[in-house]
Protein backbone atom coordinates (compact mmCIF):
# COMPACT_ATOMS: atom_id res chain seq x y z
CA UNK A 1 0.00 0.00 0.00
CA UNK A 2 1.35 3.37 -1.05
CA UNK A 3 1.55 6.04 1.63
CA UNK A 4 0.47 9.47 0.49
CA UNK A 5 2.16 12.48 1.99
CA UNK A 6 0.36 15.23 0.08
CA UNK A 7 -1.77 17.66 2.08
CA UNK A 8 -5.54 17.59 1.83
CA UNK A 9 -7.16 21.04 1.64
CA UNK A 10 -10.74 21.98 2.40
CA UNK A 11 -11.92 24.77 0.09
CA UNK A 12 -15.04 26.90 0.55
CA UNK A 13 -16.44 27.67 -2.93
CA UNK A 14 -18.77 30.65 -3.44
CA UNK A 15 -20.97 30.69 -6.53
CA UNK A 16 -21.94 33.83 -8.44
CA UNK A 17 -20.32 36.89 -9.95
CA UNK A 18 -19.54 38.48 -6.58
CA UNK A 19 -19.90 37.68 -2.91
CA UNK A 20 -23.05 39.20 -1.39
CA UNK A 21 -23.72 39.67 2.31
CA UNK A 22 -26.89 40.28 4.27
CA UNK A 23 -27.11 43.06 6.90
CA UNK A 24 -25.69 40.74 9.58
CA UNK A 25 -22.55 40.06 7.51
CA UNK A 26 -23.54 36.53 6.56
CA UNK A 27 -22.72 35.44 3.02
CA UNK A 28 -25.86 35.05 0.87
CA UNK A 29 -24.17 33.20 -2.00
CA UNK A 30 -24.56 29.48 -2.49
CA UNK A 31 -21.38 27.94 -1.08
CA UNK A 32 -20.01 24.44 -0.78
CA UNK A 33 -17.10 22.75 0.91
CA UNK A 34 -14.74 20.73 -1.25
CA UNK A 35 -11.78 18.57 -0.20
CA UNK A 36 -8.89 18.07 -2.62
CA UNK A 37 -5.45 16.54 -2.37
CA UNK A 38 -2.92 19.26 -3.12
CA UNK A 39 -0.45 18.78 -5.99
CA UNK A 40 -2.38 16.09 -7.84
CA UNK A 41 -3.71 16.13 -11.40
CA UNK A 42 -7.20 16.57 -10.00
CA UNK A 43 -6.02 19.67 -8.10
CA UNK A 44 -4.50 21.17 -11.26
CA UNK A 45 -7.62 20.56 -13.34
CA UNK A 46 -9.91 21.93 -10.64
CA UNK A 47 -7.80 25.07 -10.18
CA UNK A 48 -7.57 25.75 -13.91
CA UNK A 49 -11.39 25.63 -14.17
CA UNK A 50 -12.25 27.70 -11.08
CA UNK A 51 -13.03 30.96 -12.83
CA UNK A 52 -15.09 29.40 -15.62
CA UNK A 53 -17.01 27.10 -13.25
CA UNK A 54 -19.02 30.03 -11.89
CA UNK A 55 -17.19 30.62 -8.62
CA UNK A 56 -16.52 34.17 -7.53
CA UNK A 57 -14.41 33.37 -4.49
CA UNK A 58 -12.61 30.39 -3.01
CA UNK A 59 -11.28 30.31 0.54
CA UNK A 60 -8.90 27.72 1.97
CA UNK A 61 -10.60 26.85 5.26
CA UNK A 62 -8.46 24.01 6.57
CA UNK A 63 -5.54 21.85 5.60
CA UNK A 64 -4.42 18.47 6.80
CA UNK A 65 -1.12 16.68 6.34
CA UNK A 66 -1.01 12.86 6.64
CA UNK A 67 1.58 11.53 9.09
CA UNK A 68 1.96 8.09 7.44
CA UNK A 69 0.07 6.16 10.13
CA UNK A 70 -3.36 6.95 8.76
CA UNK A 71 -3.73 10.07 10.90
CA UNK A 72 -3.96 13.66 9.69
CA UNK A 73 -2.40 16.66 11.38
CA UNK A 74 -3.91 20.10 10.84
CA UNK A 75 -1.77 22.63 8.94
CA UNK A 76 -1.55 25.96 10.78
CA UNK A 77 -0.07 28.15 8.03
CA UNK A 78 -2.28 28.03 4.91
CA UNK A 79 -0.92 31.22 3.30
CA UNK A 80 1.04 29.34 0.63
CA UNK A 81 -2.12 27.54 -0.53
CA UNK A 82 -4.33 30.62 -0.26
CA UNK A 83 -1.92 32.56 -2.45
CA UNK A 84 -2.00 29.89 -5.17
CA UNK A 85 -5.81 29.66 -5.11
CA UNK A 86 -6.25 33.44 -5.34
CA UNK A 87 -3.81 33.65 -8.27
CA UNK A 88 -6.32 31.72 -10.36
CA UNK A 89 -8.78 34.61 -10.00
CA UNK A 90 -6.26 37.44 -10.45
CA UNK A 91 -5.86 38.72 -14.01
CA UNK A 92 -2.56 37.70 -15.50
CA UNK A 93 -0.19 40.38 -16.67
CA UNK A 94 0.17 40.76 -20.41
CA UNK A 95 3.34 39.48 -21.95
CA UNK A 96 5.45 42.23 -23.50
CA UNK A 97 7.20 41.25 -26.70
CA UNK A 98 10.53 42.66 -27.74
CA UNK A 99 11.01 44.51 -31.01
CA UNK A 100 12.74 41.58 -32.73
CA UNK A 101 9.89 39.24 -31.73
CA UNK A 102 7.31 41.69 -33.06
CA UNK A 103 9.19 41.99 -36.35
CA UNK A 104 9.30 38.21 -36.71
CA UNK A 105 5.58 37.91 -35.95
CA UNK A 106 4.73 40.65 -38.49
CA UNK A 107 6.82 38.90 -41.16
CA UNK A 108 5.03 35.62 -40.45
CA UNK A 109 1.66 37.35 -40.62
CA UNK A 110 2.57 38.96 -43.96
CA UNK A 111 3.67 35.61 -45.38
CA UNK A 112 0.39 34.02 -44.24
CA UNK A 113 -1.58 36.84 -45.88
CA UNK A 114 0.34 36.31 -49.10
CA UNK A 115 -0.35 32.59 -48.95
CA UNK A 116 -4.05 33.15 -48.39
CA UNK A 117 -4.20 35.77 -51.15
CA UNK A 118 -2.49 33.35 -53.53
CA UNK A 119 -5.22 30.80 -52.93
CA UNK A 120 -7.88 33.40 -53.67
CA UNK A 121 -9.26 33.47 -50.14
CA UNK A 122 -8.74 37.21 -49.79
CA UNK A 123 -10.51 38.76 -52.79
CA UNK A 124 -9.92 42.34 -51.63
CA UNK A 125 -6.16 41.91 -52.09
CA UNK A 126 -6.27 40.72 -55.72
CA UNK A 127 -4.21 42.93 -57.98
CA UNK A 128 -6.15 42.37 -61.20
CA UNK A 129 -9.87 42.15 -61.72
CA UNK A 130 -11.15 39.36 -63.93
CA UNK A 131 -12.29 40.46 -67.36
CA UNK A 132 -16.00 40.21 -68.02
CA UNK A 133 -16.56 37.96 -71.01
CA UNK A 134 -19.14 39.53 -73.30
CA UNK A 135 -19.71 36.43 -75.41
CA UNK A 136 -20.52 33.60 -72.99
CA UNK A 137 -19.45 31.04 -75.56
CA UNK A 138 -15.82 32.19 -75.12
CA UNK A 139 -15.78 30.96 -71.49
CA UNK A 140 -16.01 27.31 -72.53
CA UNK A 141 -13.49 27.18 -75.35
CA UNK A 142 -10.73 24.68 -74.75
CA UNK A 143 -12.48 22.92 -71.88
CA UNK A 144 -12.49 19.10 -71.88
CA UNK A 145 -16.25 18.83 -71.25
CA UNK A 146 -18.84 18.38 -74.00
CA UNK A 147 -18.59 21.66 -75.90
CA UNK A 148 -21.92 21.34 -77.71
CA UNK A 149 -23.79 20.90 -74.42
CA UNK A 150 -22.17 24.02 -73.00
CA UNK A 151 -23.03 26.03 -76.09
CA UNK A 152 -26.62 24.80 -75.97
CA UNK A 153 -26.95 25.74 -72.30
CA UNK A 154 -25.63 29.22 -73.05
CA UNK A 155 -28.03 29.58 -75.96
CA UNK A 156 -30.93 28.36 -73.78
CA UNK A 157 -30.04 30.96 -71.17
CA UNK A 158 -30.00 33.71 -73.81
CA UNK A 159 -33.34 32.63 -75.28
CA UNK A 160 -35.24 31.94 -72.05
CA UNK A 161 -33.44 34.35 -69.71
CA UNK A 162 -32.79 31.62 -67.16
CA UNK A 163 -30.56 28.62 -66.75
CA UNK A 164 -31.76 25.24 -68.05
CA UNK A 165 -32.41 22.17 -65.93
CA UNK A 166 -29.05 20.53 -65.30
CA UNK A 167 -30.28 17.04 -66.11
CA UNK A 168 -31.31 17.82 -69.68
CA UNK A 169 -29.16 16.43 -72.46
CA UNK A 170 -28.21 18.10 -75.74
CA UNK A 171 -31.32 16.82 -77.61
CA UNK A 172 -33.74 18.14 -74.98
CA UNK A 173 -32.00 21.53 -74.87
CA UNK A 174 -32.03 21.75 -78.67
CA UNK A 175 -35.76 20.94 -78.77
CA UNK A 176 -36.55 23.57 -76.11
CA UNK A 177 -34.48 26.24 -77.89
CA UNK A 178 -36.09 25.49 -81.28
CA UNK A 179 -39.53 25.52 -79.65
CA UNK A 180 -38.93 28.94 -78.07
CA UNK A 181 -37.44 30.40 -81.26
CA UNK A 182 -40.45 29.17 -83.24
CA UNK A 183 -42.75 30.74 -80.66
CA UNK A 184 -40.90 34.07 -80.88
CA UNK A 185 -40.92 33.99 -84.72
CA UNK A 186 -44.70 33.34 -84.80
CA UNK A 187 -45.33 36.38 -82.57
CA UNK A 188 -43.47 38.69 -84.96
Amino acid sequence: MRVRNKPVLKLRLYRGTEVNYDRDGVVKNENNLCSLEYGTKQWDIFMSNLAIAGYCQVDVEKGFLPDGNGNYNEINDLSQYEKEVHEHFAPRSEEVLENSELTALRAELDSLKALIAGKGLLPEEKEEEEEVVEDKREMYKGQPLDQALHLLRIEYEEVYGKKPFNGWGAEKLEDKINEKKAELNSKE
